[in-house]
């Protein structure tokens, strides 16, 4: 008995730490890099961009940008298969 409930919160703990190592944390913008998506968050010195807005959302990507950062939007942009539109924004980490 002793036995199976090792194995079982082996598995639980095992699967756990899968869980949190797919969900990763947004890519650092380095200075002078500058991309296109459709912005997530803005807040005092942070903001969150996502450069694959038309994929779906497990294979979305997400780039962090820190203050001073320029900012501009671009253009409406409709995904091919259209079943989404958005801002394209363009930053640029300085």
């Amino acid at each position: 008995m002793i036995a199976r409930t090792q194995a079982i919160a082996t598995v639980g703990f095992i699967l756990v730490a899968a869980l949190m190592f797919t969900q990763a944390q947004p890519a650092r913008a380095r200075f002078g890099e500058i991309y296109k998506g459709e912005l997530v968050s803005v807040d005092n010195d942070k903001l969150l961009l996502n450069i694959k807005p038309c994929s779906p959302e497990s294979d979305r990507l997400i780039v962090s940008f820190q203050a001073p950062y320029r900012m501009k939007a671009t253009e409406k942009v409709t995904c091919q298969n259209r079943d989404k539109t958005y801002v394209s924004t363009e930053v640029e980490q300085r």
